[in-house]
């Protein structure tokens, strides 16, 4: 069964990190996964958004663009007053987070064209199928040494035997084909990029993979924690630096404590 999460998040804590520049050189592939239930969302909401919360006193005075593992509450509590501002009702919520030993395998980051959905080692050549022919053929040839066979001119195309000859000794594709552009010396208009992505393998997760005192569906599994963990940089145990929260849309159970995830094509963090 497979759905797509409705609620995700990267952490501002994360994106500060990056922009003043105390990630240089980060490894994604220390990225840890970490397993959160239903509550987490509730119970971290304004911490993963960056808002202050002033109905606790630790939330006013927390800076959240420096928030740590530490700092996602197991329990969030708060008074429910009245009208007149008597206290009426005093409401919580707890959440566990399980930790897991696995981090993201083959992290890779990459870019590609938004409006189409291109790499960067695609072309318009190839996205609208321009034979090399038609590149050769033409005004804009690129001197492609082809056009030093017989006597080349632009107006060979309009010459029968000329034309069957070239057919006949190159056999040329009828559309884009990547390796005739090689050695046909044909140059290509790369696509603008303007999407940058991490991603990485699919995430699984069976016994091997949890605390040693720990059950990782015990509670089920309903969203995916990713942190940093980096010990050279002091970021380890509760100091981890939050980066991003997928919700799963609903709470996933397991007899055998197994999950896998499976990446959107458009990656795990995507910048635009």
């Amino acid at each position: 069964m497979s759905w797509s999460g409705h609620k995700e998040c990267i952490f501002n804590a994360f994106k500060y990190s990056l922009g003043m520049g105390e990630l240089k050189g980060l490894d994604y592939g220390k990225l840890k996964i970490n397993i959160t239930d239903v509550n987490f969302y509730d119970t971290n909401f304004r911490r993963m958004k960056g808002l202050k919360d002033e109905r606790t006193t630790t939330d006013k005075n927390l800076d959240y663009n420096k928030i740590r593992l530490g700092d996602l509450k197991g329990a969030y509590k708060w008074n429910v007053y009245d009208n007149s501002g008597k206290l009426i009702a005093e409401k919580g919520l707890s959440t566990h987070i399980v930790t897991t030993k696995l981090t993201l395998q083959n992290a890779i980051t990459d870019s590609f064209n938004k409006d189409t959905g291109y790499t960067s080692e695609a072309s318009y050549e190839q996205m609208i199928n321009i034979p090399a022919s038609a590149k050769i053929f033409s005004y804009d040839n690129n001197n492609s040494w082809v056009t030093g066979d017989l006597d080349w001119s632009i107006t060979a195309p309009s010459n029968t035997s000329t034309m069957e000859y070239f057919k006949n000794e190159y056999n040329f594709n009828s559309g884009y084909n990547k390796t005739e552009y090689q050695s046909y010396g044909l140059d290509v208009n790369k696509l603008e990029e303007s999407v940058v992505r991490l991603s990485a393998d699919s995430f699984i997760m069976d016994d091997r993979y949890i605390g040693t005192n720990t059950v990782a569906m015990d509670y089920g599994a309903a969203g995916v924690l990713l942190t940093y963990e980096d010990e050279e940089r002091g970021l380890t145990g509760k100091n981890e630096l939050p980066v991003a929260f997928y919700d799963f849309g609903k709470t996933l159970h397991s007899n055998y404590n197994f999950l896998q995830i499976d990446w959107h094509e458009d990656g795990i963090i995507k910048a635009e």
